[in-house]
């Protein structure tokens, strides 16, 4: 529950200037998935419990991930210091970039003309047509 308060707030339109009324919060509506509040208190708890090997499964994971990127060295849990330092700038890294998203800071750090192509919008037409041959 401690994790739901925005989920009520938006639900329940509690920070709205009108009288109460139920909405359905963001995070139900199309993109709601890409909520940072969503999803980081979850990417940040499987993140301590992966560095720390606080339940077996995620030192069995933790041991898995790294043979799978090439190490053959025994995995030994982080200091727990060490990882809430991680999973703070991991959650910090998420809400910069909501920030950074929401006021639109990426389009005036990177100025895209309109009508000017780049390989993202290119990208399709060029698959597009690609196949049509």
């Amino acid at each position: 529950m401690a994790n739901g308060g925005f989920f009520l707030t938006n639900l329940f339109c509690l920070l709205h200037p009108t009288s109460l009324s139920v909405e359905t919060p963001p995070e139900l509506k199309a993109y709601g998935w890409t909520t940072a509040d969503l999803w980081c208190a979850p990417a940040g708890t499987a993140l301590y419990a992966l560095l720390t090997h606080s339940q077996p499964f995620w030192a069995d994971l933790h041991s898995v991930l790294s043979q799978f990127l090439g190490s053959s060295d025994p995995v030994k849990p982080l200091d727990q210091e060490y990882a809430k330092a991680l999973c703070a700038s991991l959650l910090a890294t998420l809400f910069v970039g909501r920030t950074i998203k929401k006021f639109g800071l990426w389009e005036k750090m990177l100025p895209i003309k309109k009508g000017m192509k780049t390989s993202s919008n290119n990208s399709f037409a060029n698959w597009a047509s690609f196949n049509q041959s």
